[in-house]
């Protein structure tokens, strides 16, 4: 990134610089006339990445120093500079109070005289880091090559994004430039040519057009027009400079990016659930807030042919369920669409609900994939599933019949009339082989009652479909989940429960989860509004983090979906993320760019979001760590193989060992420097909706089109996505 140095200007001066496009700024808090009030309007009302820098020879001293840091830091630094030649007291109270503020620190060492040796540099940059800095910054004045080749060789042994080494006078002026291309976090530059702090200093629009070139990226703050200096509006935030290129900072913002506002769409984990739910009630519920896809069309489809009635009015469903109990239902066969989700929540219900063999279809990408712990996880409670043909990916399984007697009996009077077979239950033995079951497939007899031990290493879908079914039975139950994974979801499908009138109890303990669900209950109807999707909002939120910013509308900031750690993946890897508390986009959760840097992630509970996680790593400086490889078989396609093959085709070294995939990224700067983008080309989405929103992405990266076999698949849970991604990145 590029960070222009501003010192000189008062508070109305840095919004004019400011509001002109500037991606990162340093503010030079001892050559600024600023009030400690000054500072923290400043510092608190900024989107883009902010350096504090206050030398303690022309600021007046250690406290004052001290004080003028201390303001920027606690309202919102991205980065905190103080000299290396600072006192140990000053050192360690400005370094506690930037890991107390979240704001990295940097050490730096400035020689205005020439260039120490190789091992003078080696030993200072250890200074640095033993002073406690993130990052350690080392500036000399270069005579010639040898001074450059020397200081450029400390990126050799740097941690990625810990080092920004550069020279200063003109024989250094290209290493500006180059350290990004090193791996630098940012590299700085003067506003003007006029305001140049030391020799070889570049212009910011000098520098912009040598990182950039012509390249313009959504998000990214409009930059100045040459010639053109800024001039504050009537609050002194700036106006824009660029025709039809404004910002929107709010009334108490400091203007300096623009709001691309996105509409995303509802949770589809939510929706299914909800649908689901009101269907089986016993009145009449409303949906506030759906929007169609594929999936949740499969949903709706799926309760109007068991007898739920279905109104839509704008965003607004009207659903009157069947007032479901025991043997309510009697059909040959339902048809659950490409959703896994839905697969594995209507087993369960109709083995519950149905009086007779049911035949579960369904299409696309769904067929012959495996349903992995499905076969195991229903016959810990009696009930038996077949394959109804052979798939392309596996021949049928022998039934699964558990040995051990299940605990509690249904109630005589509501017995499904399935042809006779026994109440059967049973741990999930280690060991025990896993079974290709597949759609198509039957439910050979229905659910029971039970006390079972079952394993949640493949999953939580089949454990929700269990919980929704098992209260409408005549006893109560116990789930004994061993290794659960993906818990966000089951809290998701007990707060869905729980609206519409059943209780599960869980107790959680030793890493295991115990679903305590007592039996006859019924399901009743419920009105609410369903809370928009973070796995859709993970795709824009990951592109605002790399090119410049967006701003996503709809979200709930306390939400059980698991999908919602991708704001703590973002923030790990450096991104400034925040909810608008003002304006138009007021509510919105808004990513600002800012240098990124590898990060270690547990995609474990959110394999959803892992192939945008993957080409964030692509995106960001350093070897990332993503764990949860093995949580991705079964999906759209076979998820882990079909990343691995879309980032070497790229060009970036990833590999997968053991459970997690290593990515070797470098940032979007250090890649243009270096001529070292994205490749680009004719790429497979694998048709796997996922993988088309990861390839969008990661196209405005690449060195030419990105052209994907198949994007229609988004379809199934994003219909929108093309339309709002070309409206985003214009």
């Amino acid at each position: 990134m590029i960070c222009v140095s501003i010192q000189g200007k008062d508070l109305n001066g840095i919004r004019q610089a400011l509001a002109g496009g500037l991606e990162m700024a340093e503010i030079r808090l001892d050559r600024c006339p600023l009030s400690l009030e000054d500072i923290e309007t400043l510092f608190a009302k900024t989107d883009i990445p902010l350096v504090a820098t206050c030398r303690i020879a022309e600021s007046g001293g250690e406290a004052q120093t001290e004080q003028r840091l201390e303001a920027a830091m606690k309202a919102g630094a991205k980065y905190v500079d103080l000299e290396i030649e600072a006192s140990a007291a000053l050192a360690d109270k400005i370094g506690a109070l930037a890991e107390d503020c979240g704001t990295d620190y940097i050490r730096s060492f400035h020689d205005f005289q020439g260039t120490p040796s190789a091992d003078e540099l080696k030993d200072i940059v250890e200074r640095c880091f033993d002073g406690g800095a993130d990052v350690a910054k080392i500036v000399t004045t270069a005579a010639g090559k040898a001074d450059c080749s020397r200081v450029m060789a400390l990126y050799e042994n740097a941690a990625p994004g810990s080092l920004l080494a550069f020279c200063m006078g003109e024989a250094g002026r290209s290493t500006r430039l180059d350290c990004l291309a090193k791996g630098a976090p940012y590299t700085y530059c003067a506003l003007t040519e006029e305001e140049a702090a030391a020799p070889g200093q570049w212009a910011w629009t000098d520098m912009v057009k040598a990182v950039y070139g012509d390249r313009t990226f959504p998000g990214a703050p409009a930059p100045i027009c040459p010639g053109k200096p800024a001039s504050a509006g009537p609050d002194g935030s700036g106006t824009p400079i660029c025709p039809g290129k404004p910002t929107s900072a709010g009334p108490d913002e400091i203007g300096n990016t623009a709001r691309n506002l996105i509409v995303i769409p509802c949770s589809k984990s939510y929706a299914q659930r909800g649908i689901i739910a009101a269907a089986l009630a016993d009145g009449v519920s409303h949906l506030e807030g759906y929007s169609p896809c594929g999936d949740n069309e499969s949903a709706i489809a799926l309760v109007e042919s068991l007898g739920a009635s279905v109104e839509r009015d704008g965003s607004r469903l009207t659903i009157k369920g069947i007032s479901a109990k025991p043997g309510c239902l009697k059909v040959d066969s339902v048809h659950v669409g490409e959703s896994g989700f839905l697969t594995r929540m209507t087993i369960p219900l109709m083995a519950a609900l149905n009086q007779q063999k049911t035949e579960v279809t369904g299409e696309k990408t769904l067929v012959g994939r495996p349903l992995k712990g499905a076969a195991e996880a229903l016959a810990a409670f009696g009930s038996e599933l077949r394959n109804a043909a052979p798939s392309p990916q596996a021949s049928a399984p022998e039934p699964i019949r558990p040995e051990k007697p299940a605990s509690a009996g249904q109630d005589a009077s509501e017995t499904p009339t399935w042809p006779e077979k026994p109440a059967l239950a049973g741990p999930d033995e280690p060991g025990t082989p896993a079974r290709a079951l597949t759609v198509p497939l039957t439910i050979e007899s229905p659910i029971r009652p039970a006390e079972a031990k079952i394993s949640g290493h493949d999953g939580s879908q089949i454990i929700s479909g269990l919980m929704a079914a098992l209260p409408l039975l005549g006893e109560d139950s116990i789930i004994h989940v061993k290794d659960p994974r993906s818990v966000p979801y089951l809290l998701v499908t007990l707060d869905v429960l729980n609206r519409f009138g059943i209780e599960v109890d869980s107790i959680t303990g030793d890493g295991n989860i115990d679903f305590i669900v007592r039996g006859r209950q019924r399901y009743h109807a419920s009105d609410f509004h369903i809370e928009g999707d973070w796995s859709s909002a993970a795709n824009f939120l990951v592109a605002g983090a790399i090119y410049g910013s967006a701003d996503i509308e709809g979200l709930e900031m306390a939400s059980l979906q698991a999908d919602s750690s991708i704001l703590e993946i973002l923030a790990d890897a450096g991104a400034i993320i925040y909810q608008v508390e003002e304006g138009p986009a007021k509510g919105a959760v808004h990513v600002q760019k800012a240098p990124l840097t590898a990060f270690d992630a547990d995609a474990n509970d959110c394999p959803d979001i892992f192939p945008i996680v993957a080409v964030l790593a692509a995106l960001c400086e350093g070897t990332t760590a993503i764990h949860g490889t093995g949580r991705l078989a079964g999906k759209e396609s076979d998820r882990a193989a079909a990343i691995l093959a879309m980032l070497q085709q790229m060009g970036v070294a990833a590999a997968i060992e053991n459970d997690t995939m290593y990515i070797e990224g470098h940032s979007l700067s250090s890649r243009l420097v270096a001529g070292n983008l994205l490749k680009g080309g004719s790429y497979t989405s694998n048709h796997d909706h996922r993988m088309v929103m990861a390839l969008k992405v990661a196209s405005l990266a690449a060195d030419s089109p990105i052209v994907i076999d198949d994007t229609d698949c988004v379809a199934k849970s994003f219909p929108t996505f093309l339309q709002l991604f070309e409206k985003y990145t214009k």
